[in-house]
C-alpha cells in the first residue's frame, strides 16, 4: 500500500477527498494572543463556551482575531480554487471560542 502525498502548498490527494494540511504563519504569536483574550472574555462571561450561538468570535475588533480570519478566508480560497471551482463563492463565517 502507498502513502498518499502532500505536495509543496499542504494538500493530500486521499480517495476522491482532498484534504488541506496547512501551519499558519505567525501562529505562535498569534495563538498566545488569542489565548488572552479568551481568557478575558471567559472571566467576564463565564458560559462564554458553551454559548456558540449568540456571538461571532471572527467579528472582534483584536489583530490576532483578524489574523484567524483572514486564514481561514485564504484557506477556503486556495481549497476551493484547487477543487476546481473558477466562479465566485459567497460563505459566511461564524465561530465561537473554546479553550481545551
Amino acid at each position: 500500500m502507498t502513502r498518499p502525498t502532500k505536495n509543496s502548498e499542504g494538500f493530500i490527494d486521499l480517495w476522491p477527498t482532498t484534504l488541506l494540511e496547512r501551519r499558519l504563519p505567525g501562529h505562535a504569536a498569534a495563538n498566545q494572543e488569542l489565548l488572552r483574550l479568551i481568557t478575558e472574555m471567559e472571566r467576564t462571561s463565564p458560559d462564554l463556551t458553551t454559548q456558540y450561538l449568540d456571538g461571532n468570535f471572527l467579528v472582534v475588533d483584536n489583530p490576532a482575531v483578524t489574523w484567524l480570519r483572514t486564514c481561514v478566508n485564504q484557506t477556503l480560497v486556495d481549497y476551493l480554487r484547487r477543487a476546481g471551482l473558477d466562479y465566485e463563492v459567497k460563505w459566511t463565517l461564524q465561530a465561537w471560542p473554546n479553550i481545551n
